[in-house]
């Protein structure tokens, strides 16, 4: 049971500042007032409030900016309510600047009190939307019945068939195949889980057996390599053993040959440093300063012997030619001359033979002395390769010891190769082998047990939860209470409204069919008032199906002499009178010629922007 005690609304629609209003749970309050002072914003705060949509599908929530005060604080509606006798506070907020029960309003919907109300606006709305019992659909198709409000039959098949499932109360069909379809979503979800899971298992069992297999293969070529490697060692060692047999390591360095070598070296040396290079040189000078000196003597002999020869001189002094005495006295001094020349030039002769002598003797020494140095050459020569015989041996001494050391660390090695061990635990690659196929195996069973239940629920899906199924068959039967009811509006309105399900159609196709006289009537060819008519005896008796279930202590209804007649506004307000006896009924009318008995007026104006309810 709802009941529905109190509104207070702030910021919505036409109703700027706070206003609030408790319902009353029977009788007929008609609501007056001139157009846009919030008689319809009323009911349409409710709604906002309970669904966070208003009746009219197109319609502003927040106050209009070209009325707003300067401290307009955005939206806020509250309602107080009990749902089964367990009171309940609810607040919806649209960009309110202040704080809520302690936190910011911005945009929130609030319930209380709150111990089992889930997280996030989407999950509180369901929630409250779960308790209050009604959708929106059949809030505003049972409830509140608003001015130019989609109807009922106005609405899509589907849509249709949805409302009334709730009126009849056969939605828990509908529910039911809602937790199917929800379990078949997170079954599929869950079996798309195991598959994978199925085949990360399978992928890993691959893997643990490649391991084991690859540890296996691993431990074979690791022992192989290790054999090889102590081979190549050994192998080693042998051929270390045969070089070290081959060196030579006789010894040259102290034969007689090597000393009598070294004695050659030091009379080698010892004659070749006497020779003096200087002495040779001079002796060359000095030769060469006797045939200068006899290349003069002779130079002046040869003057000498042409003044003996000529016949008369001249005078060097003068040019004339000398007389006969001065020619002899010249001529007899010219002969002295000659003759003296003669013995100088035999006496440097004989001085430049001796000195020519003691040249070619210094040439040939040093003709020996070449020979010396080319003898100290080659006993150099072998000498060096004596030294370079002693360095071999020495370096084989040497090559002998680093094959000896090399010997050892090849056996030290072959000893560390033995102790080589390969960290594998091929025990612990094998329980894992094994215990990837139990995982597998549990795996398989949860999956197959998963998939046996998506096969279940689909059955349920397609055949006795499907729109074919027995909801079709259970809703057929549940209308004739709504069409019962109908029927007993069609007293007074003279139409009779009939909804049905066609069950020899394929997918039992839901119809309603409205009459006159008998005859089938479309709704889109009544006339307005007609419509009214028709509308507002199906919302009637959809809230009458509805108080059966559910029941709700008020009804909301807008404009709905709209179109009418006076002679139907007459049998609309006796129905809505008739309502009134268990109800608390809320109507907003312009038609003062409604003036019904054991009725409360109130009436809404505006004063100074705000809106005000009087009644009386």
């Amino acid at each position: 049971m709802l009941t529905i005690n109190r509104i207070k609304i702030e910021g919505f629609g036409s109703i700027v500042d706070e206003l609030e209003l408790e319902f009353k749970s029977k009788g007929l309050t008609v609501i007056n007032g001139q157009n846009g002072v919030g008689k319809t914003t009323i009911f349409s705060a409710l709604s906002w409030a309970l669904y966070g949509q208003s009746l009219k599908e197109k319609s502003t929530v927040l106050t209009w900016e070209e009325i707003r005060p300067g401290d307009y604080r955005g939206c806020k509606v509250e309602v107080e309510l009990h749902i089964n006798d367990k009171p309940y506070h609810i607040i919806r907020c649209l960009e309110w600047q202040d704080k809520v029960e302690g936190v910011r309003g911005g945009n929130r919907l609030l319930v209380y009190p709150d111990d089992d109300v889930p997280k996030g606006q989407r999950e509180v709305k369901a929630y409250l939307i779960d308790k209050l019992g009604y959708s929106f659909d059949l809030f505003r198709n049972s409830i509140a019945f608003g001015q130019k409000a989609k109807r009922i039959i106005e609405e899509s098949n589907g849509k249709r068939k949805e409302i009334l499932e709730q009126a009849l109360d056969i939605s828990f069909i509908r529910d039911a195949l809602a937790s199917v379809e929800k379990e078949h979503k997170e079954l599929r979800l869950e079996r798309d889980s195991l598959e994978s899971e199925l085949n990360e298992v399978e992928e890993k069992l691959e893997e643990a057996k490649d391991e084991l297999s690859s540890a296996k293969e691993a431990i074979q070529s690791f022992e192989a390599e290790k054999q090889s490697d102590i081979d190549d060692c050994e192998n080693e060692i042998s051929e270390l053993k045969a070089k070290k047999a081959d060196l030579n390591f006789k010894n040259t360095i102290g034969s007689n040959a090597y000393k009598g070598l070294l004695d050659e070296h030091r009379k080698l040396e010892d004659k070749i440093a006497s020779f003096d290079e200087g002495s040779l040189n001079d002796l060359r000078a000095y030769v060469k300063s006797f045939e200068d000196v006899i290349k003069g003597l002779k130079k002046q002999k040869s003057k000498a012997d042409e003044q003996l020869t000529a016949e008369s001189p001249e005078c060097e002094y003068c040019g004339k030619k000398l007389l006969e005495d001065e020619y002899k006295k010249l001529r007899a001094k010219a002969l002295l001359s000659s003759q003296e020349l003669d013995g100088e030039i035999a006496k440097n002769d004989k001085l430049l033979n001796r000195a020519k002598n003691k040249l070619n003797k210094a040439i040939k020494a040093q003709q020996d002395e070449l020979a010396y140095v080319l003898r100290l050459e080659e006993v150099e020569d072998k000498l060096e390769a004596y030294r370079k015989e002693e360095a071999r041996i020495e370096a084989n001494k040497t090559l002998a010891s680093d094959y000896e050391d090399a010997m050892h660390r090849m056996t030290s090695r072959i000893s560390r190769i033995k102790t080589r061990s390969l960290d594998i635990d091929l025990i612990k690659l094998k329980d894992r082998v094994s215990s990837v196929k139990k995982r597998r195996k549990l795996a398989s069973m949860k999956f197959k047990s998963v998939e046996a239940r998506i096969n279940t629920l689909n059955w349920l899906r397609k055949e006795p939860l499907s729109s074919g199924g027995i909801k079709a068959y259970m809703l057929d039967q549940m209308l004739v209470k709504i069409n019962s009811r109908l029927q007993q509006y069609s007293k007074y309105t003279g139409f009779e409204v009939e909804f049905g399900v066609d069950m020899e159609s394929r997918y039992k196709d839901f119809f309603q069919f409205i009459y006159k006289n008998g005859i089938v009537k479309p709704y889109h060819d009544l006339s307005g008032g007609q419509k009214q008519l028709v509308d507002v005896v199906t919302a009637l008796a959809i809230e009458d199906i509805t108080s059966e279930a559910l029941g709700c202590n008020i009804v909301l209804m807008d404009e709905v002499f709209e179109s009418l007649s006076l002679d139907n506004i007459e049998i609309v307000g006796n129905l809505i009178s008739e309502k009134a006896r268990s109800k608390g009924v809320y109507l907003v009318t312009h038609r003062d010629e409604f003036q019904p008995s054991n009725s409360q007026r109130m009436q809404i104006s505006l004063e100074n922007n705000s809106t005000v309810i009087r009644i009386g």
